[in-house]
């Protein structure tokens, strides 16, 4: 299994939960957010049906050892 049909597999099934609060089938439960996805799969995330992404490492680069 490549690593973006992992990255979708594991996105789609957040997404899944996540519409799962956002359409009422958990109570007392409102989400307006969904974070997934960082620097290496953001285009995955978006695509998956995330709002919020991380991309610190395109935007500053690699983090100093």
């Amino acid at each position: 299994m490549g690593s973006k049909t992992f990255l979708t597999s594991y996105e789609q099934g957040v997404f899944k939960h996540d519409q799962n609060k956002r359409n009422g089938k958990i109570p007392c439960v409102e989400m307006r957010y969904l974070s997934m996805g960082m620097s290496n799969s953001y285009k995955i995330a978006i695509e998956e049906g995330a709002n919020i992404v991380r991309i610190g490492t395109i935007l500053f680069g690699n983090r100093i050892s």
